[in-house]
């Protein structure tokens, strides 16, 4: 009977775990080995997302040569070092936090000196699936404290706090409203007006990634990440500015077009 609860409990857990939106976080502050602030923010940052549903890994899988030499790219701005940190932790999205604070004002109340301030954070989400960019937001938060440290960790968790509600609706918003499209196209006469087409494609609103998988004897197969409605899509298909598509076949989430003019 004990065996059986146990595996109940293991079934519940996988569940859970395959459906929830699943993150790894990277913060960094002005000095990025000042752990202390970081765990000011991530700490508020991580049971916020965690309250939401979301699963939330820490770093400590990688060897840490590894883990530096991709966090570093990330926070350079290398989404597709995203893809490696989500891959190795089995995550859905790599989210980033770049700290800063500056003091905002100190001031004699007696024998007490108070200060105040400001820290912000610049955040950015990047879906593992595509390593494209799904949310940015800047946010500030103030903190006031009888020591510099006082006021600028409570800056800190009062930001992670904040930011971290955004982030959790981005991530609902994003994982339950993209859809992934494999698209056929017929008629191309060259390889120039696979270019075109992938081109216009890739500047439909709510496309968030456009990669060609396949393309032999004019036909071209892609797979398209959208973000929308599946019908909204294959109408803004058929409304292509240089290429003009006639749609054959919509089935599930897969388009078949062929070309009538370019």
């Amino acid at each position: 009977m004990e065996r059986i609860k146990h595996l109940l409990a293991l079934l519940v857990i996988f569940s859970f775990a395959k459906a929830a939106n699943s993150v790894v976080i990277i913060t960094s502050t002005e000095n990025y080995n000042d752990r202390a602030f970081i765990s000011s923010f991530e700490s508020p940052f991580k049971q916020a997302l965690i309250a939401d549903g979301i699963l939330v890994f820490d770093l400590g899988q990688l060897s840490k040569v590894k883990e530096d030499q991709l966090t570093n790219q990330l926070l350079r701005g290398d989404t597709q070092a995203a893809i490696q940190l989500g891959l190795a932790y089995k995550a859905d999205w790599v989210v980033t936090n770049k700290l800063q604070s500056s003091l905002v004002l100190r001031k004699e109340i007696g024998p007490i000196t108070a200060y105040t301030y400001r820290a912000s954070a610049n955040t950015t989400v990047v879906a593992v699936s595509t390593a494209q960019i799904v949310f940015s937001h800047s946010d500030q938060a103030i903190g006031l404290g009888a020591s510099s440290e006082e006021a600028r960790s409570k800056a800190y968790a009062e930001l992670g706090s904040k930011i971290a509600k955004s982030v959790a609706a981005s991530l609902k918003s994003s994982s339950s409203s993209n859809i992934q499209v494999s698209l056929t196209v017929s008629g191309l006469s060259s390889f120039s007006s696979v270019a075109t087409l992938m081109k216009e494609i890739k500047h439909i609103s709510g496309v968030i990634s456009a990669e060609r998988k396949n393309y032999r004897d004019g036909v071209l197969e892609a797979i398209i990440m959208y973000n929308g409605d599946l019908d909204e899509f294959a109408a803004a298909l058929e409304n292509l500015p240089l290429t003009r598509l006639t749609l054959k076949e919509v089935e599930g989430h897969a388009i078949t077009a062929l070309v009538t003019g370019e």
